[in-house]
């Protein structure tokens, strides 16, 4: 398991890193908007054509971006999900199996501590990755139509710019956390398996059986 979700976290803060460098090549799209609409009052054909081949790329860069960021927060709520559920599944394993064959409560109690401290990790993933959606949502220029050189949702690009770069950075963190927490469990059930052999060939039944 561990290995599945390592590849999957990495392969997550890799699209972030992505989705956050496509946000980065957007630049100031308020000002190129306000930009816009006072070249577009000029009725330079010129001025117009030169904006375009100039700025035009900021409107494609965006729409990428938000291509990008949906990906991304799927993608960061589907590893967190993966995770919790490892450890309700896992958690449940080591209980069951402890109960079955009479194993110290001790092994039992750690499954569960496992579980409980890894919560936490998961859920911080979650709502990291939901606010800086939010603030993006909140930040999108689709939501309003600008008017006499105003933009509404301003005030919100360099909010969720911040949150962008410490909540990629709270994932990160989370998902090393989470991989810690994966690792002890992954110990603990080789050594309840271990345990689970010895008992069997005590009691001289197949292993395999």
């Amino acid at each position: 398991m561990i290995r599945i979700f390592t590849s999957l976290a990495a392969a997550t803060v890799i699209f972030l890193l992505i989705t956050l460098g496509i946000g980065l090549a957007i630049g100031d799209f308020p000002a190129l908007q306000r930009l816009a609409q006072e070249t577009q009052k000029s009725g330079d054909v010129r001025k117009i054509a030169a904006f375009q081949a100039e700025h035009g790329a900021a409107t494609g860069y965006l729409n990428t971006h938000r291509l990008f960021g949906i990906g991304a927060a799927i993608l960061t709520l589907l590893v967190n999900s993966v995770a919790v559920t490892y450890f309700i599944g896992t958690s449940r394993w080591c209980k069951e199996v402890g109960e079955t064959y009479g194993l110290d409560g001790a092994l039992i109690a750690r499954g569960q501590s496992n579980k409980r401290r890894h919560f936490p990790w998961a859920l911080l993933g979650i709502v990291t990755i939901i606010a800086i959606a939010w603030l993006g949502a909140a930040a999108d220029p689709i939501r309003s139509i600008p008017k006499d050189n105003d933009y509404p949702n301003e005030a919100w690009v360099l909010w969720h710019f911040l949150a962008a770069l410490g909540g990629v950075g709270v994932i990160c963190l989370s998902f090393f956390a989470q991989a810690s927490s994966i690792r002890t469990q992954g110990d603990l059930i080789a050594e309840i398996m271990t345990h689970v052999e010895r008992i069997r060939r005590e009691r001289g039944v197949g292993v395999s059986e």
